[in-house]
């Protein structure tokens, strides 16, 4: 019986020693993975402050559209020839006078 019992706990230590492993592996390989995604989180966020300062600061007027030519984002010179409660709401050409009709 005793010779079962020595057995059983040398397996348990085996498996419980590869748990062990498997588990810090794991652990290792999710901080490596948190690493990368905190870097592209940084990086985007160069990005987008990158792309706010120019809209803030380009001597011109700049928008970026959707695909039903209605702006998701103008600057403040674009946004002078607009009519403001239409910007977001209307085609392009409805509320900007710079920009030609669509037909």
């Amino acid at each position: 019986m005793l010779a079962a019992y020595v057995i059983v706990v040398a397996l348990m230590g085996r498996d419980l020693n590869r748990w062990i492993v498997e588990n810090l592996q794991l652990r290792l390989d999710q901080a490596a993975a948190n690493g990368k995604l905190q870097a592209a989180v940084a990086e985007s966020k160069a990005v987008l402050s990158e792309i706010e300062q120019i809209y803030r600061y380009a001597p011109v007027g700049l928008c970026f559209m959707d695909t039903d030519h209605r702006f998701l984002r103008i600057n403040e010179h674009m946004a002078e020839g607009c009519r403001p409660a239409r910007i977001s709401a209307a085609p392009c050409a409805k509320s900007s006078p710079i920009l030609p009709t669509r037909s």
